[in-house]
């Protein structure tokens, strides 16, 4: 075979699923769907870890005894605006420490 050349459509077809479209409904953003009702309010991340090809952290939950801290995913995250705020704390806090051993 030749650089540039094609190469024949091999897949086979009885593979292919055929049937009829389904139809898609959007349901666009508004204030009742995106409410943060039936979510706890999370205080502070206090620490992460990676597992697998992501993290979980580890979580102090507002108005919630210590004890009910947990981990969880960073997918699970409502707000995202809190785990930027906690991956750019732990920068600064590595910076930090690497100056004070210089």
């Amino acid at each position: 075979m030749l650089h540039g050349e094609l190469l024949p459509n091999s897949y086979p077809r009885w593979r292919l699923k055929v049937g009829k479209p389904e139809k898609v409904i959007e349901i666009p953003p508004n204030e009742n769907n995106l409410s943060k009702e039936g979510y706890d309010e999370i205080e502070k991340i206090l620490d992460h870890k990676k597992v697998g090809r992501g993290f979980k952290y580890l979580v102090k939950w507002k108005n919630k005894p210590v004890s009910d801290n947990s981990y969880i995913k960073g997918s699970d995250f409502y707000d995202k605006i809190v785990l930027d705020d906690y991956h750019n704390s732990t920068k600064n806090s590595t910076k930090t420490k690497r100056n004070k051993l210089n």
